[in-house]
């Protein structure tokens, strides 16, 4: 079929596609329930709390980032990673 035909979709459905395909892994959705729960964590943390090699959870946290999940708050030395609260209405809407 080639290249995926986006143009068809509004951006609302768009986006609610992006955002399950970062869903799309145990990991992730461990990492958003955490957030859900205790509102940030330290990039240090994520890795006991997957029980995942930091680079797989890099890679993870560039998926929740590129989809717009998870704000980034930089401080000296270490991160912080919090969900986006757009994110969280958006998904409110469509999750009961």
């Amino acid at each position: 079929m080639g290249a995926t035909k986006t143009s068809q979709f509004d951006q609302q459905t768009i986006y609610l596609a992006k955002v399950a395909r970062a869903l799309a892994h145990p990991a992730r959705i461990t990492i958003v329930n955490h957030l859900l729960n205790y509102k940030s964590i330290s990039h240090k943390e994520i890795a006991n709390l997957v029980h995942l090699h930091p680079v797989s959870v890099h890679q993870h946290m560039k998926k929740l980032k590129d989809a717009e999940l998870v704000d980034y708050h930089y401080l000296p030395h270490e991160y912080t990673i919090s969900l986006n609260v757009n994110a969280v209405g958006f998904l409110s809407s469509f999750l009961p």
